[in-house]
Parts: C-alpha cells; sequence; structure tokens
C-alpha cells in the first residue's frame, strides 16, 4: 500500500509553486487620491508575476499610512490605461493669449489659439480620462460610434444620450470626446475648460459641445464658462453648442433604431431589397408583411432600424415606433 506524503514534503512541495502575494487596485473615493493607486491584498499565480511587476510603483512609493494605520502600497496612475497626463501651463505663459493643449499620439503639446484647426482635433485623443469609484455620481463609459466606427468615451450618462444624436446625425464625419483644453487668464486668474465633446461636420465646420443638465445651465458659473469658450474659439470659426437633453420618448426611439446601427453586423441584411420594397403610404407593418413570405419578421424589422439609422427611411421619433410608425424615404 503507497503510504501519503508527509506534511513536510506537501509544505516543500508546496514552497516550490507558491504563488506570489501582490496587491491589486481599487480606487480610494477622495478626489486628492485619483492620482494614484492604493494596492490591495490578493493572491495571484506565480506566472502573472512578470506582468504586475511592471506597473508596481517604485520603492520609495511603497510605504503609505491609512488613517487607521494600516499600510499599502502606492503606485502612480498607469499611462497605457488612462493615458498621460495634461500638460500644466504657468501664469507667465498665458500672458500673451490663450493657449490650448492637445494630446497627439500620447503626447501633449501646447499650441497657440490660431493653431488650433479642424485637422489637429481630429489627430487628437481625449486629454483627460474620466475617474471611477463607487461614490461617484455619473457613471462613466464608452459609446460605440458608428462614425467614428470606434469607441468615444463619455463621462456621465447625459453625454452617453448626446452620443446618440451625434452618432445619428448625417452631416458629422467624426466625434472627439475631451478633444483640448483652452488655457486662458480671466480677471488676473487662471481659467482652464476642457470642452466635452468637439463634431467634425462634413461642410468642414467644427461643433464644439457641451452637455450640461438643464437645471444647471443657467448658473452663473455655468453661463459665464459658456460665453468665454464660445468668444475664445469664435476667432477660430467654430460653433459653441450646448445640450441639456431631449424628451424621453425621442431617446428611447433612437436607442431602439440605434440597435441596428454597426454596419458589420449589418452587413449581410437584406437592407437593398427592403428598400426597394416600400410603397408611397407605407408603414412599419405594412412593409413588414408585405416581405413576410420571403424573409423573417426579424430580419425585416432590423434592416428598417438601420435604414432609419442611416436615414434612408424617415418617420416622426416624436411618437411611439410601432407597426403604425408610418415610413417615408428621404
Amino acid at each position: 500500500m503507497q503510504r501519503r506524503p508527509s506534511a513536510a514534503g506537501n509544505n516543500s512541495a508546496r514552497t516550490k509553486k507558491r504563488p506570489v502575494r501582490i496587491r491589486t487596485s481599487h480606487y480610494r473615493a477622495s478626489s486628492r487620491s485619483l492620482d494614484r493607486i492604493i494596492w490591495k491584498d490578493t493572491v495571484v499565480t506565480s506566472d502573472e508575476q512578470p506582468f504586475i511587476r511592471d506597473f508596481r510603483a517604485p520603492a520609495s512609493q511603497h510605504s503609505y499610512a491609512h488613517g487607521d494605520g494600516r499600510s499599502a502600497q502606492i503606485a502612480t496612475f498607469l499611462k497605457p490605461w488612462f493615458g498621460p497626463p495634461d500638460a500644466r501651463l504657468l501664469k507667465s505663459q498665458l500672458r500673451a493669449g490663450v493657449r490650448v493643449t492637445v494630446l497627439i499620439d500620447g503626447s501633449p503639446r501646447v499650441l497657440d489659439l490660431v493653431e488650433l484647426t479642424g485637422d489637429v482635433i481630429a489627430a487628437s485623443s481625449p486629454v483627460r480620462r474620466p475617474g471611477r469609484h463607487s461614490d461617484m455620481p455619473n457613471k462613466p463609459g464608452t459609446f460605440f460610434s458608428s462614425t467614428n466606427r470606434d469607441l468615444v468615451q463619455y463621462e456621465s450618462q447625459l453625454e452617453e444620450e448626446f452620443l446618440y444624436f451625434a452618432d445619428f446625425d448625417p452631416l458629422v464625419l467624426g466625434i472627439r470626446a475631451q478633444p483640448f483644453s483652452l488655457w486662458g487668464l480671466v480677471d488676473g486668474k487662471m481659467r482652464k475648460h476642457t470642452p466635452d465633446f468637439a463634431l467634425l461636420c462634413r461642410d468642414g465646420s467644427v461643433r464644439i459641445v457641451n452637455v450640461k443638465p438643464e437645471s444647471r445651465i443657467h448658473d452663473v458659473d455655468v453661463r459665464d464658462l459658456h460665453d468665454w469658450v464660445e468668444h475664445t474659439i469664435a476667432p477660430n470659426g467654430f460653433v459653441h453648442e450646448e445640450y441639456v437633453g431631449a424628451p424621453r420618448l425621442v431617446v428611447r426611439n433612437l436607442r431602439y433604431i440605434a440597435g441596428a446601427r454597426v454596419e458589420q453586423w449589418m452587413s449581410h441584411y437584406p437592407r437593398a431589397q427592403v428598400f426597394n420594397a416600400w410603397r408611397p403610404g407605407d408603414t412599419i407593418g405594412s412593409l413588414e408583411r408585405r416581405l413576410s413570405s420571403d424573409l423573417p419578421q426579424a430580419v425585416i424589422r432590423a434592416s428598417i432600424r438601420n435604414l432609419l439609422w442611416n436615414s434612408a427611411f424617415r418617420t416622426d421619433l416624436r411618437r411611439s415606433l410601432g407597426t403604425l410608425s408610418p415610413l417615408a424615404r428621404s
């Protein structure tokens, strides 16, 4: 009968393959600590250690005292995940006029205001990344834009709502989130502002958009800031716009047809057949019934949604979408 290994043998075997205890990150709620990552105990296997080690803090930052006396390891923000920090300007650099910071190819650049063009904005990346922690009132995330064919970040649910309208607009060729930061002196005090979005349009115009809830849009500080932004960017030919929200029914309808906006998914759907089967006076239901003998109802409905999103069909989004919704060709 085979003898079981001794406890010492088990310990020695475990010692050779023992996982390395390192620390994974979570964010503290205080805004000051958003510049760093605090590591919390967790066990990972030893073969994962080389990957984690690249992101650990220097030895000089490993000791940090919490309020309860515990110590934790601290690392600076991970640049591969969150991008490099925005460039910082001094008052002496702003006496000659407003300056602009942009992030191009991963590097922050400082430009004169006259150098800010649509081409620069088109080549830019977001100058900041939204933080994430459990106590945040806003819920940041990313939105897949069929216009960009890429993800666009947003910092609140109201900004996500705006992105549906921007992506639906046939005049928009490109959407850029947090495209640049404006730096200037106002009454001797430094002012910095990062617009929420920039829309690059087919006619060559650039629309700079700030998103604010309707309850705050008339605040004195908000009005003063937005008036300053509008006055500052006017010489560049940019238009400043504000988005405060849309009727709930319109947003719901737009979200519904946006579910069929991804071209990679819809390329194999019979959209041309559905489009050619349309007759004047058709509704969604009558068009579906005409094609029901040849195509599944789900395929027809998805094709209609995609044609609505691409403006091949038109309907009134202020009314609930259904089988009785009228369809017209654009």
